[in-house]
């Protein structure tokens, strides 16, 4: 089974204590419903993230949470891993808004 990575370093997301998913590198948890989200896509594969780009440059720096690669905004507000194909977009204002990652800039 596929293991997810963290969409703001790369690095393996791993179980912690409480049995949650969490970035040890940026300190950061994954709520259940974001984990939920990234597994359908990135592991189960039981659906496809949204294709559409956001309307507007995010910035930052962004890793596939499946591939791990990094994910150039090659467009504004296009997320599209240069790997896999898929897009990150769908999950940026849930990573911003709600999963702080220390010593990140910009994510």
């Amino acid at each position: 089974m596929m293991n997810l990575h963290c969409p703001k370093c790369g690095a393996e997301l791993q179980i912690n204590h409480e049995g949650e998913l969490e970035c040890r590198v940026g300190n950061m948890q994954l709520s259940a419903a974001l984990n939920r989200h990234l597994t359908e896509c990135y592991v189960a594969n039981v659906r496809e993230p949204d294709p559409r780009p956001l309307s507007f440059i995010i910035g930052g720096n962004w890793f596939c949470p499946g591939c791990a690669c990094a994910i150039p905004e090659k467009s504004p507000g296009n997320l599209r891993c240069p790997n896999c194909q898929k897009q990150l977009a769908e999950f940026v204002q849930a990573l911003v808004e709600f999963h702080p990652h220390l010593g990140t800039k910009g994510a």
